[in-house]
C-alpha cells in the first residue's frame, strides 16, 4: 500500500472520530448493552452455552457487529442505500448535460484545497419534488428533481458541496456506524421484548416483583431511545455547520447562502416543543445564514 493512500485513510479516520465522536461513543454504548442483554438472554433461555463458553455474548455481538460493517462498506451497501433512499443514478442526456458539469466543477474545487477526497464521489438524483439534496455511504451525493428543477446552477452548487463536505468529513460513515448499532440493539431488544411476552404467556408469572421488572425495562428502553436521539442529533447539527464551512472554504459559501434564504422563504414558521427541537437533525436555517454571513463578511 502507497504511504499516500495510508495518509489518506489516516486522515479520513482522524475526521471521523474528530466529528463525530458522539456517534462514536453510541455505537460503543449500543454494543456494550447489546453484549450485556445477550448475555442477560442467553443465560436465561440457552444457559448450557455459557458452560461451554463463558464470553458467548461478547462473540456473538463481535461476530454480528463486524459482518454488519462488512456489508455496510462494500459496494453491496452503498446499494441498498440507495435503494431504500430512493436513490437513482443520473440517466437521461438532459441530466447528464445540466448535473455532470455543475458537480465536476464543485468536485475540482473541492480536489484542490483537500487532494484526500475521494475520486468515486457520485452526484445521483431523488426523485422528490420538495428542494432537499443528501450525502449518503462513502461515494454518494442526492440531489431532489425539486431542488433541481428550483435552485439556480449557482444555487445547487451551494448544496453539492455542502454534500461533499459531510463525505470528506467523514460523517456518513459515522451514520453507517450508528445505524449498524442502533440496528443491532433494536434488533436484540424485539428478542427481549419477544421472550417477556413469551414468560408471560408460557409461565404465566403475577408475582409484584416480576411486574416491576418488565415495567423499569420498558421504561430503561423508552428513555435510552430518547437520549439516544437527542445525542444523536446534537452531533448532526455540529456537522451541519462543518459542512456549511467546507462549502465557503473551497469558493461556495454566497450560493449556499442563497439556497439556504430560498429555504428559509418556503419554511413555516417552526412552533415545534422544546423536545421536538432537541431532536431535530438539522439547526435553524437563520443559524446557518449568519455563520456563512459572518464568515463571508470576515473576510
Amino acid at each position: 500500500m502507497k504511504k499516500e493512500t495510508i495518509k489518506n485513510i489516516a486522515i479520513s479516520i482522524f475526521r471521523v472520530l474528530k466529528n463525530n465522536f458522539l456517534y462514536i461513543i453510541w455505537f460503543i454504548l449500543c454494543f456494550l448493552m447489546s453484549v450485556q442483554i445477550l448475555q442477560t438472554l442467553i443465560k436465561a433461555r440457552f444457559p448450557i452455552l455459557i458452560s461451554y463458553n463463558e464470553n458467548i455474548s461478547l462473540t456473538l455481538a463481535v461476530y454480528m457487529y463486524i459482518l454488519s460493517i462488512i456489508i455496510t462498506l462494500s459496494p453491496l451497501g452503498e446499494y441498498i442505500l440507495r435503494f431504500i433512499n430512493g436513490v437513482r443514478k443520473i440517466e437521461t442526456e438532459r441530466e447528464k448535460e445540466y448535473l455532470i458539469p455543475l458537480f465536476k466543477d464543485v468536485y475540482n474545487e473541492a480536489k484542490k484545497l483537500y487532494p484526500q477526497l475521494s475520486k468515486k464521489i457520485e452526484l445521483c438524483i431523488m426523485d422528490a419534488m420538495y428542494i432537499n439534496a443528501f450525502a449518503l455511504g462513502r461515494k454518494t451525493v442526492a440531489v431532489t428533481t425539486g431542488a433541481i428543477s428550483s435552485l439556480s446552477e449557482d444555487e445547487l452548487k451551494g448544496f453539492i458541496a455542502h454534500e461533499i463536505g459531510h463525505i470528506l468529513n467523514g460523517d456518513t460513515k459515522a451514520i453507517l456506524f450508528v445505524t449498524i448499532g442502533n440496528g443491532m440493539f433494536s434488533l436484540i431488544t424485539i428478542i427481549l421484548r419477544k421472550i417477556i411476552y413469551l414468560i408471560d404467556t408460557e409461565v404465566n408469572i403475577k408475582s409484584f416483583t416480576w411486574w416491576v421488572l418488565k415495567t423499569l425495562i420498558n421504561i430503561c428502553l423508552i428513555y435510552f431511545a430518547y437520549l439516544m436521539q437527542i445525542t444523536l442529533s446534537i452531533n448532526s447539527r455540529k456537522n451541519e455547520f462543518r459542512a456549511d464551512k467546507f462549502a465557503y472554504e473551497i469558493g461556495y459559501g454566497n450560493n449556499l447562502k442563497d439556497s439556504l434564504y430560498l429555504l428559509q422563504r418556503m419554511c413555516i414558521s417552526d412552533k415545534s416543543s422544546l423536545v421536538d427541537k432537541l431532536r431535530k437533525s438539522h439547526p435553524n436555517i437563520a443559524k446557518r445564514i449568519g455563520k456563512l454571513e459572518k464568515m463571508i463578511n470576515e473576510k
